[in-house]
């Protein structure tokens, strides 16, 4: 790890972490997850919430969608989606304020990260496929050196292959700095499914080319899509009112 003291005016460089930082990263043993997160551009987070937990929280994110009936990009008729969850359901919350997660964060937005957006969805068999991009999708090209935001997708079901929907990403393409052009779109070459079984949280920078596979197995994939953005950007969802929890 590349540790540098910071101060109050300062900022640190892109992957830099301060002393206590570097202390935090070492507690929850994410070192390769923070390798992960320069090299790839993604990573999976592993051992962070019991079970009792997240099927706890997929039963919140499968209400939450089946009371918005939310239709979820790229999908027709196979998928359902849900906006502003963070006042839904405290598990939602919770999930949001990890402690393993919000190192991550941290690391990859800096001190004063910001939850922008908190989003649920539950994709069936035969659900399409989304095209490739990136989540910072309203910053033009070049992007700056520092991202703009980070995800974080809470895996409620095992999507460890492309059968199960799993998420599509591009290694390396967060180095980029821009968005795949129509011609890369199509191809995807490159592209890998993202490993991700139950209870897992894939995260991934907001620079990062990345889609998902169409859905071929029966039941369902359920995630919880939490985004965090820089102090320095408008979140995409208003948290500034008082959250009734």
């Amino acid at each position: 790890m590349n540790v540098l003291e910071l101060k109050d005016h300062e900022s640190l460089p892109m992957f830099a972490v301060s002393p206590e930082l570097a202390e935090r990263i070492r507690k929850y043993n994410l070192e390769q997850n923070i390798e992960d997160m320069q090299t790839l551009g993604f990573t999976v987070v592993k051992d962070v919430a019991q079970d009792e937990f997240i099927a706890g929280l997929r039963s919140a994110i499968v209400r939450c969608c089946q009371e918005d009936k939310g239709q979820y990009f790229g999908i027709t008729k196979k998928g359902i989606s849900s906006d502003l969850l963070l006042a839904r359901d405290p598990l939602i919350a919770e999930a949001t304020l990890n402690p393993k997660i919000l190192t991550m964060i941290e690391f990859m937005c800096g001190r004063g990260a910001q939850i922008s957006q908190v989003s649920g969805s539950v994709r069936f068999a035969g659900a399409n496929a989304m095209p490739l991009h990136c989540d910072q999708s309203w910053l033009p090209a070049p992007f700056p050196e520092h991202n703009a935001l980070m995800t974080a997708c809470w895996y409620c079901d095992d999507t460890t292959d492309e059968a199960s929907g799993a998420t599509k990403v591009v290694p390396g393409s967060h180095r980029e700095r821009r968005h795949p052009n129509p011609e890369e779109v199509k191809a995807e070459a490159g592209a890998r499914p993202l490993v991700a079984p139950r209870g897992s949280v894939g995260m991934w920078d907001g620079r990062l080319w990345h889609a998902n596979y169409p859905r071929a197995r029966e039941g369902e994939r359920v995630l919880l899509h939490a985004t965090y953005c820089r102090l320095a950007y408008r979140p995409l969802e208003d948290y500034g009112l008082e959250l009734p929890l």
